[in-house]
């Protein structure tokens, strides 16, 4: 079988990986939740880079939510990489944004805040929200580094963050979110000993 798919040239097999996913796409439109890895893989190997990212991004998310960290995060990176080599734009923003706060969580859960790549991961994710402007994905990002900055015992900094999260929240007027920002800044304000605010 690897013999027989070695003769077959590169471009020749980018076809058929290609044409597979399309399959795959149109037999299981009502059920592709279970198709995610696979149509990720061909997609990949067709070099259908657009659809490689956004599957293997649902791959991720589909492994973490059964606690397979582990295969989330190679799925997350897979996507990463398919997204390195799209053309800019909005959609490549959001979505690297998307998938390194669905990434955050995995990589959380195998390490704890503090484990490499965590704060890079979110930092990278400030970064292009930045470039959208404000956006409702920045609020998990500002939690995120605001709870490692103050695990680390860099409390102006947590509270800074924690200062901004609660900004955005009032400005999102979203009651959930002004809650989480109250109880985050709190928490930096007793550590750092402004026990009356």
């Amino acid at each position: 079988q690897e013999a027989l798919y070695e003769s077959i040239g590169p471009a020749r097999r980018r076809r058929y990986h290609l044409r597979i996913a399309q399959v795959i796409e149109k037999l299981y439109a009502s059920r592709l939740e279970n198709r995610y890895e696979s149509l990720a893989y061909h997609f990949r190997e067709g070099n259908s880079l657009e659809n490689a990212a956004i599957y293997s991004h649902r791959a991720g998310v589909k492994a973490a939510s059964h606690f397979a960290y582990r295969d989330a995060l190679l799925y997350f990176e897979q996507a990463l990489v398919a997204l390195e080599h799209l053309s800019e734009g909005r959609q490549k923003v959001e979505q690297g944004i998307a998938i390194r706060i669905d990434r955050g969580p995995a990589l959380i859960a195998l390490g704890g805040y503090l484990a490499p790549g965590v704060e890079e991961n979110y930092t990278q994710a400030g970064k292009l929200c930045e470039q959208l402007g404000e956006t409702t994905q920045l609020f998990p990002v500002l939690w995120t580094l605001s709870r490692i900055r103050n695990w680390r015992g860099q409390l102006p900094a947590a509270r800074q963050l924690a200062e901004q999260l609660l900004s955005l929240a009032r400005r999102e007027q979203d009651s959930l979110r002004l809650l989480e920002a109250h109880h985050t800044l709190w928490a930096i304000l007793l550590d750092i000993g402004e026990l009356a605010s």
